[in-house]
């Protein structure tokens, strides 16, 4: 196996076992439901809202960081030239991606543990829905008003939408820390 190879596979392996580590923590929530019941003498629906508060909790969590990440990314990368050096455009790229990173699996919590469980299927097909017409738009609209590369409007659509993406996930983080402060004044008041 050639080196970047064994790179690209150590890479895989650290970002399943990262992912095996969300889950497992998830987990942990739902073994202890005996303990939570007998020690809280909550019915099957307190039970419910312990499992649907954490997950939700992390899930908004990770939404607002993320979305914070990723905009401070994004806002870096539209001050970008095409003479711009690689090691400007590293540490953007990195927090665009960290940031996307720790919003995945918080997007896909928070839209399967929202759902009642008979259609969590529903919930998960919906996401997936959301994210491929995400992809297939930004290409469409991002593409538009960027334009073709090599012309001189280029960058500057480049500029525009990095900015306007920027906005966008600074807009989704502010939501999802009210929700959060929504969710924790809901809480107080069961």
């Amino acid at each position: 196996m050639t080196r970047a190879g064994s790179a690209r596979w150590l890479v895989l392996v650290t970002m399943c076992a990262g992912y095996f580590l969300v889950l497992l923590d998830v987990t942990v929530v739902n073994v202890a439901l005996p303990a939570i019941q007998a020690g809280t003498g909550a019915g099957v629906a307190g039970l419910q809202w312990v499992v649907d508060g954490y997950a939700l909790a992390l899930a908004a969590l990770l939404l607002a960081a993320g979305l914070a990440v990723a905009a401070a990314g994004v806002a870096l990368l539209a001050t970008w030239e095409a003479d711009t050096p690689y090691w400007r455009l590293f540490p953007a790229m990195l927090a665009w991606g960290v940031g996307l990173g720790l919003l995945t699996p918080g997007v896909v919590t928070a839209a399967i543990g929202a759902a009642p469980p008979a259609r969590s299927g529903l919930a998960s097909g919906v996401n997936n829905t959301g994210r491929q017409a995400g992809g297939a738009m930004g290409i469409a609209v991002y593409g538009a008003v960027a334009g073709a590369p090599g012309t001189r409007h280029f960058l500057a659509g480049l500029h525009a939408t990095g900015l306007v993406t920027a906005g966008l996930y600074a807009a989704m983080a502010l939501a999802a820390g009210l929700l959060m402060e929504l969710g924790a004044w809901q809480d107080q008041t069961l």
